[in-house]
């Protein structure tokens, strides 16, 4: 029974807010900006689409509309942002992958990057085999599968045959964790991002956080930086080649924002 209230408890948590958002005038808007794209309204479009995420309605599929508008309306770092951000939400969305790629190889060239550790890297590529809420739709699945399993083993009466249940019992445990893990994590990420993309214009990197502190480098638009330490109105980030330093606050837009635009 507590295990079946926790899972009510997910779904409530992470499933029922997505859902609330998906109202008539949101779908409306989302079918008047895909319009404004396919006539290539860029500029409108764009706006239309931030009008959506005023509305609530965030998705996936609504970023990485946006970054494409973006990117046709020459927002190149704004497009890149989106990407980003359709993929926090969906790590294995292919397309946004593969424009972001793009995006990134005609803007930014060829970047020097300090590679992840190993297990950075594999728990990364391991959630990016799907969004959170995969993850999360998994975990559901595989605890009402172990709960089944266990079931079946307590009401075996062969050996062999509560030895196979107790086998995939545990298997199913590991699944369920894993599944779990990467749900949360997720949705976590989601909300508090440690990652920005520097927009706009270059932002100058400086030794300390005041105007008078060492310029150590400038990072052109579309550079995604990780935020080290918060000293209003001063970040301290790392770019990806290693670099470190400190930058102005209103120069980059975070992940977890709703816009890489000023979306009041």
């Amino acid at each position: 029974m507590k295990i079946m209230k926790f899972i009510s408890l997910i779904v409530f948590i992470f499933i029922v807010p997505e859902l609330s958002a998906q109202s008539q005038p949101a779908e409306d808007l989302y079918s008047k900006a895909n319009a404004l794209y396919n006539e290539k309204k860029y500029e409108e479009s764009v706006e239309t689409y931030n009008e959506l995420l005023r509305c609530g309605y965030t998705s996936d599929e609504v970023y990485y509309n946006l970054g494409n508008a973006c990117f046709r309306n020459n927002d190149a770092s704004g497009a890149i942002w989106c990407y980003e951000k359709c993929l926090l939400l969906n790590a294995g969305h292919d397309d946004a992958n593969a424009n972001l790629e793009y995006v990134n190889r005609i803007t930014l060239g060829n970047q020097e990057n300090v590679p992840e550790n190993f297990f950075r890297y594999a728990w990364h590529s391991l959630y990016a085999i799907m969004s959170w809420r995969s993850w999360t739709y998994t975990f559901i699945v595989v605890i009402i599968l172990l709960l089944t399993t266990f079931i079946l083993f307590l009401l075996s009466a062969s050996n062999r045959n509560r030895r196979f249940f107790f086998f995939t019992s545990a298997v199913l445990l590991m699944a369920a964790l894993l599944s779990l893990a990467q749900s949360l994590s997720g949705n976590y990420n989601i909300k508090h991002s440690k990652n920005a993309i520097v927009v706009h214009e270059a932002l100058q990197m400086r030794s300390s956080p005041d105007a008078g502190g060492t310029g150590i480098s400038m990072i052109q638009p579309g550079i995604k930086v990780r935020i080290l330490e918060y000293k209003t109105p001063w970040l301290k980030v790392i770019t990806p080649d290693g670099t470190q330093g400190w930058v102005a606050e209103d120069g980059v837009v975070q992940l977890n924002a709703l816009s890489p635009i000023p979306v009041e």
